[in-house]
């Protein structure tokens, strides 16, 4: 069983941004998990990083639906 990460909110948002935009590969030093890999030329999700993004878009989402709603 693998220990629960403390990941801020901004953390999870600059990784969202950075998957978005492809232009970042340090993403994942903010957690301690390689989210993303990076050439001189190429940014890709590993594969970590793409189930990632989902689960954390939405969980976004929903995190700002409820303030919306506050």
């Amino acid at each position: 069983m693998n220990a629960p990460l403390n990941v801020t909110l901004r953390q999870l948002r600059v990784f969202i941004e950075v998957s978005k935009l492809r232009s970042f590969s340090r993403a994942g030093d903010e957690i301690g998990l390689k989210l993303i890999d990076r050439t001189t030329r190429d940014v890709q999700l590993t594969d970590v990083g793409v189930n990632l993004v989902g689960t954390v878009s939405r969980l976004l989402a929903d995190l700002d639906e409820a303030l919306r709603e506050a």
